[in-house]
C-alpha cells in the first residue's frame, strides 16, 4: 500500500500539484505519509517543494523532520537556510542526531552556490 500511495506522490510533485499535495497529504496525513512525501519533495527542486519541505520541518515526529531535512539537502535553497540557522539555534542541544542533520543541510545548500 505505501509504495502506492508514494508513487502518486511523486507523480503529483512532478506534474506541479501542489494544491491537492498540501490538501491531501501536508496537512492531514500520519507520520509515515509525511515521510513518504518529503521523499517524494526530493523529486522537485520547485518553490512549492522547498516550501512543502520547510513545512514539515515543524512536524511533531523527529523522522519526518529527519526526512525533510534530507530532502532539503537535495533539492533546498537559500530561502530554507533562514529556518534551518534559527531551527539549528531552537534545537535541543542534546539531540545530537537533529543537530548534525541540519547543519548536513545547510552544508549542503551552501555548497551548491
Amino acid at each position: 500500500m505505501f509504495g502506492s500511495t508514494e508513487e502518486k506522490m511523486k507523480k503529483l510533485v512532478k506534474r506541479g500539484k501542489w494544491e491537492k499535495i498540501k490538501n491531501k497529504y501536508l496537512y492531514s496525513s500520519g507520520a509515515d505519509e509525511l515521510c513518504m512525501l518529503a521523499r517524494a519533495c526530493s523529486q522537485s527542486n520547485t518553490d512549492d517543494s522547498v516550501n512543502v519541505l520547510v513545512a514539515l520541518l515543524n512536524a511533531t515526529d523527529q523522522r519526518v523532520v529527519l526526512e525533510a531535512l534530507k530532502s532539503l539537502g537535495v533539492v533546498g535553497t537559500d530561502h530554507a537556510v533562514a529556518n534551518l540557522q534559527l531551527m539549528y539555534q531552537e534545537a535541543d542541544p542534546s539531540n545530537k542526531e537533529l543537530k548534525t542533520a541540519i547543519q548536513t543541510t545547510l552544508n549542503k545548500i551552501r555548497s551548491r552556490k
